[in-house]
């Protein structure tokens, strides 16, 4: 009979690297003891590599490159490779993140002093986030 070890049976699966980057999809996703938000890069460590190993030999790192896997995991993805992508937004449509950016964008706006970029500004705020919602229903 032969045992695996716990480092050889995570060494066997699809393992990210120290120094490997992923970019985190949704806020509030909990990691290595930190909360991170939509967008937010991780940096693997040689340490966060080890701990995430269990004692069956498994870790949940091995579904990083893979979107089903995680899919299957947590019903949803967590992360993707890489840091994100330029114009990657950081909300999601109807979450907070979403009303903070969208007031920041139209305070932005309405600070302009020429009236075709106050004009421009606000027809590009509209364009992105729509319009506004009137009231939320509980």
């Amino acid at each position: 009979m032969t045992h695996t070890t716990t480092t050889d049976k995570a060494a066997s699966a699809t393992m990210p690297k120290a120094g490997e980057e992923f970019h985190v999809l949704r806020s509030g996703t909990v990691l290595f003891g930190a909360v991170w938000k939509r967008g937010d890069t991780v940096v693997l460590t040689a340490e966060h590599i080890q701990e995430s190993i269990n004692r069956h030999g498994e870790s949940f790192l091995t579904t990083f490159h893979d979107a089903e896997a995680q899919r299957s995991k947590w019903g949803h993805e967590i992360v993707r490779p890489g840091p994100a992508p330029e114009g990657f937004r950081v909300w999601t449509e109807g979450s907070p993140e979403e009303d903070l950016a969208r007031d920041a964008a139209r305070k932005a706006a309405w600070a302009l002093d020429d009236l075709e970029e106050r004009t421009q500004a606000l027809r590009d705020l509209n364009r992105t986030y729509g319009s506004r919602r009137t009231s939320i229903t509980l």
